[in-house]
C-alpha cells in the first residue's frame, strides 16, 4: 500500500517577500490615486473660477444693455455703465478695494470707465447712494488667485502683475471699455487694446487658466 504524502506545513501561507510586494503595490496605487484626485480637484476649482469670472463679465454686460438704471432725482437714469474690477495688489483694509483673492462688480455712476474706490466706506451693495460704486464682492475661497493681466496693445502682448483692471460696458454698446491702472497711477483707456487676458493660478500646483475678453465683447476660456 502507498502512504499518503503529508503536506509540508512550511509550504502553506504567504511569504514575507510576497507580503512586502503586495503592500508596496498597494501604496503605489494609493499614491497615484491621491495625486490624480488632487490634480482633478485643482483643475475643477480653476475651471469654476474661470467660469465665475466669465459669467460676471457677461452679467455686467447684460446689466448695462438691459433695463437696470440709476435711481436719481426720482427717476431712472440709464447713462451709467456696469463693470468688473480686478486688482493684482493685496488690500487688507476692505474687501471692496479688490485683491488677487476677489473681484468686484460695480456701477460706474461717475461715467469715467473706472471703479471709484472709497476706502473710507466699507459698504457694498447700494451704489445709488453715491458712497461707493460697489455692487458685489466675489471672493475666491480656493487656493486659486488672479495672478496676472495681459494686455494686447497695438499687436504687442504686455503682461502685468500689479495694478488694477476695469472692464466696463455702457448702454447701448455690447463692446467693453478696458482701463488698466498701474502703480504710478497712469491710465490706458482702451487705446489700441484688442483684447485682455485675466490669468488665474493655483498656488499649490501653479496650474493656470486664462479668461480672454475681446474688444468685440466676446469671452473665451483657455
Amino acid at each position: 500500500m502507498f502512504k499518503k504524502n503529508k503536506k509540508n506545513k512550511y509550504n502553506s501561507g504567504v511569504t514575507l517577500i510576497e507580503l512586502i510586494t503586495v503592500i508596496t503595490i498597494f501604496l503605489i496605487l494609493t499614491a497615484v490615486i491621491i495625486a490624480d484626485n488632487s490634480k482633478l480637484k485643482t483643475s475643477a476649482t480653476l475651471q469654476n473660477l474661470a467660469d465665475d469670472i466669465a459669467l460676471s463679465v457677461r452679467k455686467v454686460q447684460s446689466l448695462a444693455v438691459g433695463v437696470r438704471g440709476l435711481n436719481s432725482g426720482g427717476g431712472n437714469v440709464f447713462d451709467s455703465g456696469y463693470g468688473v474690477h480686478f486688482s493684482l495688489d493685496s488690500n487688507t483694509a476692505y474687501t471692496h478695494l479688490g485683491s488677487p483673492k476677489d473681484f468686484i462688480l460695480f456701477m460706474d455712476t461717475t461715467n469715467n470707465n473706472i471703479y471709484d474706490e472709497n476706502p473710507n466706506n466699507s459698504d457694498c451693495g447700494n451704489p445709488e447712494t453715491g458712497e461707493n460704486e460697489c455692487i458685489e464682492v466675489l471672493s475666491i475661497k480656493s487656493s486659486d488667485k488672479i495672478s496676472a493681466v495681459n494686455l494686447m496693445i497695438n499687436g504687442k502682448l504686455e503682461s502685468k502683475t500689479s495694478g488694477t483692471l476695469d472692464i466696463v460696458f455702457k448702454r447701448p454698446k455690447l463692446e467693453p471699455s478696458f482701463c488698466y491702472m498701474d502703480s504710478s497711477s497712469s491710465y490706458d483707456l482702451s487705446v489700441g487694446i484688442s483684447y485682455i487676458e485675466i490669468v488665474i493660478q493655483n498656488d499649490k500646483t501653479l496650474s493656470t487658466k486664462i479668461i480672454t475678453v475681446y474688444s468685440t465683447g466676446q469671452i473665451a476660456i483657455s
